[in-house]
């Protein structure tokens, strides 16, 4: 990959979840970059095509740490789920992928809904995966423990949502431990 189109698809990564995709120009892109209009249209048909170039790169990072690190299958399953619960991240920053989910212009752009939809879906299997081997959660259907993974991930996006809202990371914390409570009992997540 080329350097121009390195410093395009890090700058759009950068703006798209500072500014959203909605609020981010071509303009800022190239200035961001410090690329030209000519190399930007040499190497992206356009912001869509950018925004789903940069999304497929993030979306790859993210599943490969999730399945490799977070829920790796040497660690067992709750400590997955806490490990998941309790990632290192800027809280008030929230989550890329749910920051994306929120921009009504990106949502009309199949390739960017696709990713999303990708990552969403990867993360409840792993999730459900989990919560099926758990003993407390053998005893229920399948599709309770689906339910329960959504669940999970609903909850995370929340706490995302409140600490960024508030500009407070325990908000993220105070909402984590709620969750945790509800499905383990009463341990600090």
């Amino acid at each position: 990959m080329s350097s121009a189109k390195e410093a395009i698809l890090s700058a759009t990564e950068t703006l798209l979840w500072d500014k959203g995709y909605s609020a981010t120009s071509p303009k800022m892109i190239m200035r961001e970059s410090g690329v030209g209009q000519g190399s930007l249209y040499h190497h992206f048909e356009g912001k869509p095509d950018l925004a789903a170039q940069t999304l497929a790169i993030v979306l790859e990072r993210k599943l490969h740490r999730l399945r490799d690190s977070i829920f790796a299958t040497d660690t067992e399953p709750q400590d997955q789920i806490h490990t998941y619960l309790n990632r290192p991240q800027k809280k008030i920053n929230g989550c890329q992928m749910g920051r994306m989910a929120y921009d009504a212009e990106a949502m009309q752009i199949d390739e960017l809904r696709g990713s999303l939809i990708e990552y969403f879906d990867t993360l409840h299997e792993l999730l459900f995966s989990c919560l099926k081997s758990l003993e407390h959660f053998k005893s229920k259907s399948d599709e309770e423990n689906h339910n329960t993974a959504w669940a999970i991930i609903a909850n995370v996006q929340g706490a995302f949502l409140l600490a960024r809202a508030y500009q407070k990371p325990e908000f993220y914390h105070n909402a984590i431990t709620g969750l945790w409570d509800l499905l383990f009992g009463r341990k600090e997540a």
